[in-house]
């Protein structure tokens, strides 16, 4: 019985390990992932607003639906890490460009 007192202790300190061990590969696996997924969405926004704005500049103007949807895109953008080429772009839609057509439909129907 006092073997086996004495056993126990060093089995759950390797388990312990064992268990840390697998734990912190596998957040190590899911940082990564995360890293590519968050990257992937910041690309695919900044694809949406360059395209948005490449729109916007061929007809002379934005409605205000597409204005309020690349400032929602930029939002999220930023909040990703973006950086200030999209700034320029956004501010140019925001303040040059001509704002046409129809207004956002009220939304409380």
């Amino acid at each position: 019985m006092d073997m086996v007192l004495q056993v126990v202790p060093g089995v759950l300190s390797g388990l312990s390990l064992a268990v840390i061990t697998w734990i912190a590969r596998k957040l190590g696996m899911l940082a990564a992932r995360f890293g590519a997924i968050e990257a992937a969405q910041k690309n695919q926004l900044k694809a949406q607003i360059v395209a948005a704005y490449e729109r916007s500049m061929e007809r002379g103007c934005i409605t205000p639906m597409e204005l309020e949807t690349v400032n929602r895109m930029v939002d999220s953008y930023f909040a990703l890490g973006g950086n200030n080429y999209i700034h320029a772009l956004v501010k140019r839609l925001n303040d040059d460009i001509p704002v046409r057509g129809e207004t956002i439909p009220d939304q409380r129907q």
